[in-house]
């Protein structure tokens, strides 16, 4: 009996961890997309360089030149894809991006024809 009530005890201060950092966690989410949609803003279009599922980032050669890397972890995406991940190397893009403190968050994608 004393063995089960300690396994007992021991499954739920895991769980409560659990659930505290997954409110953390949330809260972090909460103020990053609210930076984002006071951040500074604009759209691209571009050719897909890379994109690296691990960090969620894409690369992309902008129309303009140069290449900038986007965070894609808040990016919506319209067309037959349903993540950066499902973009190829050589694939025309355009979207929308915001700035944060010197990173830039892509928050919309569409791939071209």
């Amino acid at each position: 009996m004393k063995k089960a009530f300690l396994v007992g005890l021991v499954v739920l201060f895991c769980g409560m961890g659990l659930i505290g950092m997954a409110f953390a966690q949330g809260a972090d989410t909460a103020q990053v997309a609210q930076a984002i949609a006071k951040g500074k803003a604009g759209n691209f279009k571009g050719e897909v360089v890379k994109t690296d599922p691990a960090a969620k980032t894409i690369t992309v050669k902008m129309a303009k030149g140069g290449e900038k890397v986007g965070d894609t972890t808040y990016a919506s995406f319209n067309g037959a894809f349903n993540a950066a991940q499902d973009l190829k190397p050589g694939d025309k893009i355009a979207g929308h991006w915001s700035e944060v403190k010197g990173k830039i968050y892509v928050t919309y994608i569409v791939k071209l024809n």
